[in-house]
């Protein structure tokens, strides 16, 4: 191809030669549906060169369309994208299920992976395949990557993220090719109207909670079946995943996916030319095997965290203030939550306090006793790194479910990665009720009370259960109104962190001692859009 050529026309080229690949086409379930002949070896190369000269130049336009275009619903943030795919390896593959998806390779290093031929064969216009490289970046700026990994494991879950995070994104996207998710089609599945704009966490609820109001109906009708004598246990109902195959229906059909490690899903492919002829349709776009994520230790996870957000950074770096300027307020959010200093971040705060924690030790022939080395026949000491974190939430009218389960899933993450027990107790004005994460699945964890709140119950609870600030550290989550300090008996115990979901740490009522933070100062959090519309982000205490 010539340097000369422009973008439509080498995007017309592509489409010409894969033309020549389509050996039939057909309708099906009111889609097209086109049937590719095997390539041979060098035509993948021979396309791939070629499809990847194209996205380079695609890419490149990002930049051009901003200079030129300054009305283009993506013109504000395709300079920062640009500038971020500079970070991400790009790789034509022939093996991935979907045209595009963005995650990370065997090292951890961002990679935008393309399958020449889905993605030509579904993109009818330059505007189109540009949304579609745009539709990836986002993935990116709002963390999905990370954010969703312990949904993505759980196949009950992996639909409901799925879907909230393309109809997050696709609503910022004015040219996405035909077949990807709209807020329309999400709204159909949980039968109701939904706010348009809102953070993927707002779709993942409402997602959640229709799939298992239709559990449970459909529980009910199965009982009162079996009870009346009539239809079988099994006849109708749920499948092995918890989500009915009607709903499994919808959501392949919609879902249009990343993937976070899309290296697993060609572990055992045959990566040389295919044996058989390759379906293109635009279902490919929502292919659901694409969000299988990888199960990855905690340190893992760390990294490839680190490598999102250096990644937007640098690219934040790059931009001019005419390009910073031109974000919507929306993207203006997202990036907030790149440009603040963690320090203020709650769970970065915990862990901290757990490493301030005294360790208590045990007697051990592991190690040489340090006072007398020479005496083998005496045990040495070794540290009890055995440390209970404590979580105390206000059940009060004014946190919602949303940001609960939002908290729980937080406080598992940082407790897998501490190795500590963690003890979740539900309180207003007394203790309601007393779980242990891994004992018990955080969905399951009904909550109690809906009362006035007091902090008293949680610290005479603590004091009975033994709990001390040597084996413990404790974590309330509340508005702050409670009884006054004066009225408080602490029973001495000073490891006890606030976590206010309010907008000022004044809120609180008691003394913090210096350990009061905001939940709106947690960037995932603000990125979930579980942050009410008043909440806006402190930058400090």
């Amino acid at each position: 191809m010539a340097d000369s050529q422009t973008l439509p026309a080498l995007f017309q080229e592509l489409k010409n030669i894969y033309s020549t690949y389509v050996t039939d086409q057909y309708q099906e379930d009111g889609e097209t549906v086109e049937v590719i002949r095997s390539l041979s070896p060098l035509e993948q190369e021979a396309f791939s060169r070629q499809a990847q000269d194209f996205v380079e130049r695609l890419i490149g336009s990002l930049i051009f369309n901003f200079r030129h275009d300054n009305h283009h619903l993506g013109s504000g943030t395709d300079p920062l994208f640009a500038h971020l795919l500079a970070h991400c390896q790009r790789v034509m593959d022939f093996t991935i299920p979907t045209p595009t998806t963005i995650g990370f390779d065997e090292s951890d290093q961002l990679v935008l992976w393309i399958h020449p031929l889905r993605f030509i064969g579904l993109v009818q216009s330059v505007l189109e395949a540009r949304d579609l490289i745009r539709h990836e970046c986002f993935h990116l700026l709002f963390e999905h990557l990370t954010m969703y990994q312990s949904a993505l494991n759980d196949p009950n879950q992996r639909e409901w993220a799925n879907l909230a995070t393309d109809v997050q994104i696709n609503q910022n996207l004015n040219h996405m090719p035909v077949g990807s998710v709209t807020l329309e089609e999400v709204e159909e599945i949980v039968e109701h109207a939904l706010d348009p704009f809102e953070g993927s966490a707002y779709y993942y609820q409402a997602l959640k909670k229709a799939s298992e109001e239709r559990e449970k109906s459909r529980e009910q009708d199965k009982a009162q079946k079996k009870q009346e004598g009539g239809g079988s246990e099994h006849g109708a109902g749920l499948g092995n995943e918890g989500v009915d195959s009607a709903d499994k229906q919808g959501v392949a059909k919609q879902a249009g996916e990343f993937n976070p490690n899309p290296t697993e899903d060609r572990a055992n492919t045959n990566t040389k030319a295919p044996t058989s002829p390759q379906l293109i349709r635009s279902s490919d776009l929502q292919n659901s095997k694409r969000h299988d994520a990888f199960q990855s230790d905690s340190d893992h996870r760390q990294l490839q965290e680190n490598t999102v957000r250096q990644a937007v950074k640098e690219a934040l770096n790059q931009l001019t203030e005419r390009q910073r300027g031109s974000f919507t307020s929306r993207i203006e959010q997202a990036v907030n939550a790149f440009q603040h200093e963690p320090a203020l971040d709650w769970r970065r705060l915990v862990k901290q306090g757990f490493g301030r924690l005294p360790r208590g030790y045990h007697p051990t022939k592991k190690h040489m006793n340090r006072r007398q080395p020479e005496r083998i026949d005496l045990s040495g000491r070794q540290v009890d790194h055995q440390v209970t974190l404590l979580v105390f939430v206000d059940t009060s009218a004014s946190m919602s479910e949303e940001e609960l389960a939002y908290i729980l899933g937080e406080l598992q993450n940082i407790a897998h990665q501490l190795a500590a027990k963690v003890k979740v107790i539900q309180t207003d004005n007394e203790i309601k009720r007393v779980d242990e994460l891994g004992k018990v699945d955080m969905a399951n964890i009904m909550y109690k009370g809906r009362g006035g709140t007091l902090f008293t119950p949680a610290f005479q609870w603590l004091h009975e259960e033994g709990y001390n600030n040597h084996n413990s550290l404790a974590v309330y989550f509340t508005d702050g109104f409670g009884e006054s300090e004066g009225s408080l008996n602490r029973y001495g115990y000073r490891n006890m962190y606030w976590v206010l979901v309010g907008d000022s740490v004044n809120d609180l009522s008691v003394e913090s001692y210096g350990r009061a933070y905001l939940l709106i100062n947690d960037p995932k959090y603000v990125q979930s859009g579980l942050a009410k519309p008043n909440d806006k982000w402190k930058g400090g205490l």
